[in-house]
């Protein structure tokens, strides 16, 4: 009795393992991964450089959270800029800037796109 014990357990391993490949897809697994479209450049976004484009817009306060400078594009998209530089915290202000989106994060503001600036000019 005490030899069947490690018999056993082989089969009860050896059943397992057979169960993955009943997981396996349909076609082999050939299938291609999905890949993403890139954003048609008529949106107001240009690429322009690893993911950076550019946006006309107006910055403006918001008094939501404490007060925030953000940035409404011309197309009507909205950005949260996460460094806009001291001179351009002007309400009003038309501006012209290249910016990367910020992925991987949350922000508390819940005010469109946040993003880094790269370049900003007055317009």
């Amino acid at each position: 009795m005490v030899r069947a014990l490690p018999i056993w357990i082989l089969a009860l391993a050896l059943a397992g393992c057979s169960q993955d490949n009943a997981a396996e897809p349909p076609d082999g697994g050939n299938a291609k991964p999905p890949v993403s479209a890139p954003s048609p450049p008529d949106q107001g976004k240009t690429g322009i450089d690893e993911g950076t484009f550019e946006i006309l817009g107006t910055v403006r306060f918001k008094d939501l959270e404490g007060g925030f400078f953000a940035i409404d594009a011309d197309d009507g998209r909205k950005y949260d800029p996460t460094n806009l530089p001291e001179t351009y915290r002007k309400d009003g202000l038309r501006v012209r800037l290249r910016a990367r989106p910020r992925t991987g994060i949350a922000g508390f503001r819940m005010y469109g796109q946040i993003i880094d600036v790269i370049t900003i000019e007055e317009q």
